[in-house]
């Protein structure tokens, strides 16, 4: 049986699932530069990458999940091919904190879930 987060009961969506437990990894060590670390931190895309024990579905939902990332960065132009760009430039960039991106992947959530 595959692992599915809740939200008061209910099943979420993969995509919902795929971006809680990307927080929960980057909440407990993040980085820049780079996307993860031996000691466990990851960035905001090794988050949700697949790498050190987090499954995916599959591709679509990782780009799906890095779609809600980007999105809850506040940009609305089609960037096929382009949003990981983005975000991985969010994180990296020198005034970025865990805090941010803790706050973005919660904004990328509550996107995922009216969506």
């Amino acid at each position: 049986m595959k692992h599915q987060s809740h939200i008061e009961g209910h099943a979420v969506p993969p995509v919902v699932d795929l971006l809680m437990r990307g927080r929960a990894r980057v909440a407990q060590g993040w980085r820049k530069h780079g996307l993860a670390e031996k000691d466990g931190e990851v960035c905001i895309l090794a988050g949700i990458g697949g790498r050190d024990g987090i499954q995916m579905d599959g591709p679509p939902v990782f780009f799906q999940a890095q779609h809600f990332l980007y999105l809850a960065l506040g940009r609305t132009e089609e960037a096929p091919g382009c949003e990981g760009i983005w975000v991985a430039k969010y994180n990296d960039a020198r005034e970025t904190t865990q805090a941010d991106i803790l706050a973005l992947y919660d904004r990328a959530i509550d996107l995922a879930l009216t969506a």
